[in-house]
């Protein structure tokens, strides 16, 4: 690996944006926040499956706060405003 793209990767993991996995991976993954990963979902099948993850993995994961509900309703909207879809009643 590049010593440049080493120091980064290092960087990044410092300051807790990156983890390193160990040798025979050499994947560096960003971490992202809610609003970071909500933003990239730009199709309604993969928000239904990211909104519903509990169903979806048949995990126990914490539920979603309002504020988090509220957000993921939000960025529904706005894709089905951007695909021209109308919302279900």
């Amino acid at each position: 690996m590049d010593k440049k793209v080493w120091e980064r990767c290092l960087a990044l993991e410092a300051e807790g944006r990156a983890r390193i996995f160990p040798a025979g991976h050499h994947e560096v993954r960003l971490c992202r926040t809610f609003e970071e990963k909500l933003m990239s979902i730009v199709d309604l099948e993969v928000l239904e499956g990211f909104a519903n993850r509990r169903r979806v993995l048949g995990v126990d994961l914490p539920k979603w706060t309002q504020d988090e509900v509220d957000a993921i309703k939000h960025r529904k909207a706005e894709l089905e405003a951007a695909s021209g879809r109308r919302k279900k009643r």
